[in-house]
Parts: C-alpha cells; sequence; structure tokens
C-alpha cells in the first residue's frame, strides 16, 4: 500500500471525526455564527492544499464525508438489507468522485470498505459519543409498530452486588408457536380475541449482558424474571396498554396488550372533562393485572413472587428495610421513587411521588415516619419523572423533578423543602447523576437543547454542581438519546451507561474516558492546515525561512479558534423561559374575574344546538414517555351521535341512534350499550364543582377557536376531599381554561390539567382537551357508517 492510499484512507477517517465532533456542534450550538467559522475552517483548508492537488482533495473529502453521512442513516431494516444500499451508495459516490475528478479506483474502494468496516464495528451515527465515551456494546431490539416509543430498558439489582440490564425484543412467530398459543387461549370469545391480538405484540424477556466481545442480548433467565418489579417496561405504555407476564416454554414472554377499548374510549368520551378520572381506574386496572401477571409467571417458572421491600397500599407504605417493618400513612395513589440520604449524609429516607406530592418518609425511626410533605403549585403537573441521585460530592442526595420547567429540591430534618435549580427552559430533562470515582463531583447527565434550535431535538449534556449553579461540561450531538440510565454489570467494575434512541429500537451502552480528543483533533487538524500553507507559501513564493513559522501558527491559530467554538460551544447559557401550551394560541389580556354563572350558560347555549362537531384528546404522561387518546365525530343531541377513536395502535368507531348502539373494532361491528349522546351537558359536574369551592372564572385572554373568536377564562380547584376518590386512586387539583364564543356565547374549548395517581403505580399527569364547534352547521350532521350498513344488511 502506498503512502498515498494510507495518507487518503486516514483523512477519510479524520474528516468523518471532524465533521461529527466540530462542525456539527457548531453548526448545531452556534446557528450562523457557527456557519460562518465552518465556512472560514473551509477556506482556510482549502486554502493550504497545493493547487496541483486542490480539485482531487476536494472531491474525496466530499466522497469520505458524503459516504459517512450515507451510512450515518442506513440503521432500519436487517443487515443484508444496509449492506446491499450501503453498497450501492459506495458504488454511486465512487463513481461520481471518478468522474469529478478522476481519482483512483484503489483509493476509493479501499475507502468504502474501511468506512464500511468501521461503521459495522461502531456506527458512524454514534461518532459523536466518542468524544467522552467508549461503545462498548451496541444493538437493535426488533418492536411492533407503537408498542414502544424506544427500546425498552430497565436496570434490576441481582444477589451479589450487581445490576442486570433487561430488555424486550418482539419473539418471530412460527406456526408452531401460533397454533399452541391460540390452542391455550380459546376459552371465552375474550381470551381468544385477546391472544389473538397479543400474538402481533409477544416478546421475549432479554438482558443485555456483558460478555469477552461487549455487551449482547441473551435471552433471560427465570432468576432475571423473578428479580424484575412487576411494573417494569410500562413507561412507554401506562395507562394505555399494559405487559401480560407468562412464563412459556422455559422463557418469559410478556404480551402488549391494550387497558382501554375504542369502545371504552368511545363511551368515555361522551363524559368529557371526567376522563383523568376514568383514566385513573383503568391505570388501577392496567397496574393490578400486570402485578397479576407477572406473580403467576414468577410461580410457573419456580421462582417465589413477592412485593417490593416497599410498596404502598392504598394510603399506607407497607414492608422492611434493613429487617424494620414500615407501616405508615401516605397520599393516596403515591409510590415509592426510591430509597436515599435526603436529609442528611448516612440517614435513609424512602421518597414517594403522588397526584401533585412529593413526600419523605424516615425509614430509621421505627414503623417509619412522615418526616414532610411539599404540595406541587407549578404551573406544570408534577408527573411521575422523579429520580433521587446525588449533586455534590459530600455523600447526599437530591431530588430531581422532571416537569417544565425541570428542577432539583433538596429537603432538611425539619421537613422543610428548598428549591436550588430551575431549568431555563421548559425542554430541559434530567436523565442521571452519576459519581463515576469515589469522592468525585457526579456528573449531572441531561437532555437539553441547543441555543440554536428550536427545542425540539436535545442532546446529551454533562453539567456539574458549581458554586450554587450547573454549570455546563460537555455536549454530545446524538439526537434524542432516550432511557439513560447508569449501571454496574460486574459487582465492583466500573459503571455504564445505557440509553436507546426514540423513535427505534437501538440500544448502546457507554463507557466514560476522560482522553481529550477534542482538543487533541483542534490541534492535529490545525498542525495540518499550518503544514499545507508553510509548504504552498514556500513553493509558490520562495518566502524567507523565517516566514514559514509564522505563517504556520497562524494558520494554525485561526483553526483553533474556529475548533473551538463547534468543541466547547458559546460562552453563554439558553434563556427560553417555559411557557405555557395551550392547544389553542391565547393573545393574553387584563386578568378580570367572572361569575362560573357564565360557564353554566354557555353550557346551555352549547348543549341547545341541533348538533356540533366534537373533539376530545387526552394526553397522560407516565415517566419520561406520553400516550394519547383522542376522539372527533359529529353530536346531534338528543339521541344520535358518531365518534371514531384512537387508543394506542388501536382504532375503532362509535354510531348510536336512539337505544341501538354499535362500536366497530378492527372493523367488525358489534352491538353495544348506548351512552349519553350530549358530552357537553358532563361539563356542568366542571361547574357544579367550581362553585361548591366558591371558585371563580378568570377571563385571561382571547382565542381563534376554529370558526369563532373567543374569550379565554381560567379556573383552578382544590383536591378532592379524602374519601371522594376509590380506594388507592389518588386525586390533585387542576387547572381549566375555558373558551367561550364572543358571537354565540356557546362553550367552544375546554383544556383540563390535573394530576392523577394510583397507589404503587404511581401519578400520571393528565391533559384533556375538548372542543364542540360548528354548531348547527351542515358538517355536523351525523352519517351513517357505510361500514355499519353493510353489516346491518348481511344480518
Amino acid at each position: 500500500m502506498g503512502w498515498w492510499l494510507l495518507a487518503g484512507v486516514l483523512w477519510a477517517v479524520f474528516a468523518n471525526l471532524v465533521n461529527a465532533w466540530l462542525v456539527r456542534p457548531a453548526l448545531e450550538e452556534a446557528g450562523i455564527i457557527g456557519l460562518v467559522c465552518v465556512v472560514v475552517g473551509v477556506a482556510l483548508g482549502y486554502g493550504a492544499v497545493p493547487a496541483q492537488w486542490k480539485r482531487r482533495a476536494l472531491v474525496f473529502t466530499g466522497f469520505a464525508i458524503l459516504l459517512g453521512v450515507g451510512w450515518t442513516h442506513l440503521t432500519a431494516g436487517s443487515w443484508v438489507h444496509r449492506l446491499a444500499l450501503g453498497a450501492l451508495m459506495s458504488a454511486g459516490l465512487a463513481v461520481t468522485a471518478w468522474l469529478a475528478a478522476r481519482l483512483r479506483w484503489r483509493l476509493l474502494i479501499s475507502t468504502a470498505l474501511v468506512l464500511a468496516v468501521l461503521n459495522a464495528w461502531i456506527p458512524i451515527a454514534v461518532w459523536p459519543m466518542l468524544t467522552h465515551f467508549w461503545v462498548r456494546g451496541s444493538g437493535n431490539v426488533e418492536l411492533a409498530g407503537g408498542d414502544f416509543p424506544a427500546a425498552p430498558l430497565q436496570v434490576v439489582d441481582e444477589p451479589g452486588g450487581r445490576q442486570a440490564l433487561a430488555t424486550l425484543t418482539q419473539v418471530h412467530l412460527t406456526p408452531a408457536l401460533t397454533r399452541t398459543w391460540l390452542a391455550n387461549n380459546h376459552d371465552t370469545p375474550e381470551a381468544f380475541q385477546a391472544a389473538t391480538y397479543g400474538l402481533n405484540h409477544l416478546y421475549a424477556l432479554g438482558e443485555i449482558q456483558h460478555t469477552s466481545l461487549g455487551f449482547r442480548v441473551v435471552p433471560a433467565s427465570a432468576s432475571l424474571l423473578t428479580s424484575l418489579s412487576p411494573t417494569a417496561f410500562q413507561a412507554g405504555l401506562f395507562p394505555v396498554s399494559v405487559l401480560q407476564w407468562t412464563w412459556w416454554d422455559g422463557r418469559p414472554l410478556a404480551t402488549v396488550q391494550p387497558a382501554v377499548t375504542p369502545g371504552t374510549a368511545a363511551s368515555w368520551a361522551a363524559q368529557s372533562w371526567r376522563l383523568p378520572e376514568n383514566w385513573a381506574r383503568a391505570a388501577a386496572s392496567a397496574w393490578q393485572a400486570a402485578r397479576d401477571s407477572w406473580r403467576t409467571a414468577v410461580t410457573a417458572a419456580g421462582g417465589t413472587s413477592s412485593i417490593p421491600s416497599l410498596t404502598v397500599d392504598g394510603d399506607v407504605l407497607l414492608g422492611v428495610y434493613e429487617g424494620q417493618t414500615v407501616d405508615v400513612r401516605v397520599p393516596a395513589g403515591s409510590t415509592v421513587v426510591g430509597v436515599g440520604a435526603l436529609t442528611g449524609v448516612g440517614r435513609h429516607e424512602a421518597l414517594l411521588v403522588g397526584p401533585d406530592e412529593l413526600t419523605v418518609v424516615s425509614l430509621d425511626t421505627p414503623g417509619g415516619r412522615v418526616i414532610g410533605s411539599m404540595r406541587w403549585t407549578g404551573t406544570s403537573l408534577l408527573g411521575n419523572d422523579v429520580f433521587i441521585a446525588p449533586l455534590t460530592a459530600e455523600g447526599r442526595d437530591f431530588i430531581y423533578v422532571n416537569t417544565s420547567p425541570a428542577q432539583i429540591w433538596e429537603v432538611d430534618a425539619s421537613g422543610r423543602w428548598s428549591r436550588l435549580y430551575t431549568a431555563p427552559n421548559g425542554v430541559f430533562r434530567f436523565e442521571t447523576a452519576v459519581r463515576w470515582a469515589a469522592e468525585t463531583q457526579p456528573e449531572i447527565i441531561v437532555s437539553d437543547p441547543t441555543n440554536a434550535g428550536d427545542g425540539s431535538v436535545r442532546y446529551l449534556t454533562s453539567y456539574t454542581w458549581r458554586n450554587g449553579q450547573l454549570i455546563r461540561n460537555w455536549r454530545v450531538y446524538w439526537p434524542d438519546f432516550v432511557n439513560v440510565t447508569a449501571f454496574r454489570p460486574d459487582a465492583g467494575g466500573p459503571t455504564y451507561l445505557a440509553g436507546s434512541l426514540y423513535g427505534s429500537g437501538e440500544w448502546l451502552v457507554l463507557q466514560r474516558h476522560f482522553l481529550p480528543l477534542l482538543p487533541i483533533s483542534v490541534v492535529l487538524l490545525a498542525g495540518l492546515y499550518g503544514v499545507g500553507w508553510a509548504y504552498r507559501l514556500r513553493q509558490r513564493w520562495h518566502v524567507a525561512p523565517w516566514a514559514m513559522p509564522a505563517t504556520a501558527v497562524m494558520a494554525m491559530g485561526i483553526t483553533a479558534v474556529a475548533g473551538a467554538v463547534g468543541w466547547r460551544a458559546l460562552p453563554f447559557a439558553p434563556t427560553r423561559l417555559a411557557v405555557e401550551e395551550l392547544p389553542f394560541p391565547m393573545e393574553s389580556t387584563a386578568r378580570q374575574p367572572a361569575d362560573v354563572s357564565l360557564l353554566e350558560t354557555a353550557i346551555d347555549n352549547t348543549a341547545q344546538a341541533s348538533g356540533y362537531n366534537y373533539k376530545l384528546t387526552s394526553t397522560v404522561v407516565s415517566g419520561p414517555f406520553h400516550v394519547t387518546c383522542w376522539t372527533y365525530g359529529e353530536v346531534n343531541p338528543p339521541d344520535e351521535l358518531y365518534l371514531a377513536t384512537q387508543v394506542g395502535n388501536a382504532n375503532g368507531m362509535w354510531y348510536q341512534w336512539g337505544p341501538a348502539a354499535f362500536q366497530s373494532l378492527s372493523g367488525t361491528w358489534v352491538s353495544a350499550s348506548p351512552v349519553s349522546a350530549n358530552p357537553v351537558t358532563s361539563v356542568r359536574s366542571l361547574a357544579d364543582m367550581l362553585t361548591a369551592q366558591h371558585a371563580s372564572l378568570i377571563r385571561v385572554g382571547t382565542a381563534y377557536v376554529v370558526d369563532e373568536n373567543c374569550d379565554v377564562y381560567e379556573a383552578q380547584w382544590s383536591p378532592p376531599v379524602a374519601g371522594s376518590s376509590p380506594l388507592g386512586v389518588g386525586m390533585s387539583g387542576g387547572r381549566a381554561w375555558i373558551c367561550i364564543g364572543q358571537t354565540s356565547h356557546a362553550l367552544k374549548a375546554v383544556d383540563v390539567r390535573t394530576d392523577i395517581g394510583v397507589s404503587g403505580a404511581g401519578p400520571m399527569a393528565a391533559d384533556t382537551y375538548i372542543a364542540f364547534t360548528g354548531l348547527n352547521s351542515a358538517t355536523a350532521r351525523v352519517q351513517i357508517p357505510p361500514g355499519l350498513l353493510i353489516a346491518l344488511q348481511r344480518r
């Protein structure tokens, strides 16, 4: 191999590293300023190339970078499919490069092969991670469309001090498996229907295991199932779907089953703003089903099923901690986040999160003792995305709350809560906090948008706590890396980070390193520029020898400055503030109080319409992910309505006329029980509650809702009195934004936000938006669905 061939291949690899480590960060972080720096850097590099090589150098560099970028996008499909597309892409780019600059075929082919091998070893898409991590393992688990937002990962504590990393991967169906599965689930039509659905959403429990060759997915053992939490992997499903566990043919399997059918969702739609309560009941049922199926599977595997050491039963925290019984009353609907030294070094306290409430319980007191609770009063809902982690090197734990904006809290021994930090924007999210070695300052790993972006794309970023502020250390530009968690696969071994890419089944296991690879790459690039410029000056103008070093140093300095912008970002922090996001754009006005009777009159005006278009969208946030149920259609009071629904991946339709009601599930129409045919009337219970609590409406702005200008009113209410909710279900207070038409004086839209909670499963933030539009218009006329007509004719 000639020196030119080796140099060309090395430059191709280095050019892709520079693109991932310097060029992209400069563009993502600094916007137009970064673009200027990139242009300056490219101009310096182009000028450093001798004239006789310029065209070939430019074409070859473009060929190498385009080839690397192409490989980053070849992530879907089988390896055979990706390899075939990669070969076709490489051939097309090679022919183009040969036509443009007559580059040697040996160089083009060698470069393509080396980049393909490197991509197979460490995907070029994740090269941005290499600035601060070694990629110890990567892979892709198969997921049925829409079941999980990303590859599910769960850290499991096992005996001996090690931690296993569990995941799920879709099971490939065989005729024998299908026949046996259905034959064992045909006792009732409902069981057969659930089994048929579950076959297409069937997953095997696996472990991402540490081996001599790195990390790879292996089948899970019975002991891993026994150690697993009954509600593991529910964050991306709950409460729309639930995992049903089973021990099948010597291995643990799980099926994703809908907890709420489209028919149920359609009947809920008639209850409009009461939907959060229905979500809570569905969540309680789903959690109980998940726990029961897990216990059955563990028993079948020969293990012993048990509840976690600490769990909430109704409104009581029960369990055993370090041999001491715990039995203390806590808010209903709570779940245990974890145990840590929250009020001081060496102490043991459990943190619980409930509907809009955080509670700390001392485990050092016999039976347990509530140290203090904090009622959440932020503009956004508390939710269930809370964890305990260190903030400083002293050995004490703090509370990280991922709401909008994210916050860090501490609590002292007297039960006093203090907020230490509030994120500067609404999409900043804490992932984990890791102390890589004893007595060192923890690195706080977050997902954070750049200064130049719109916040829709977030990048893995590291901060440390210094002088009462989070100071940024670094950022890697691989977007939407989620499910980030720290784990220790070997007792006494190093700590790793694991995570997955949102919207795919791709996962990574990373090990932190502290090599200054970014500065080295900047110095190396600057050195190449300096040598190139010195050589050009000597070749073209025959300058004095003393001028060559000075020119080289100048070029190196300019290059280092341009590289530093991409390496470390600009020296200012993001300042975007969290803004209340409503489903309709609102223009704010001076706040003016109004009586609840205004809402009652608007409800009457809508209820008396001969017809209206109805839309309901309900989003439930459980942990870092959310699920959405939506319903839309037409309502013709007093007794006719048509609604289309979607819950998770399941679609359905509902038609009702008088006492006759029909629902369609997976295209099949069946009879159903009728529901209220005027959903707007259920909003009366909202008005009644506001009246009972002596609450007022506050006019806060105006908005255009589909077809009419509306006045927007805000209402707030307190939590329900104790005992008014089902046992184990907790409800917070809430807020609503109500749109009343300026011309029709009718109720046009309501946006209701509240926290709901299920004991043991935790709270969920529910946002329900209801719209009543097209009052008395032709578009609101109910039409009998054609599919239903055909089904009735065939009877």
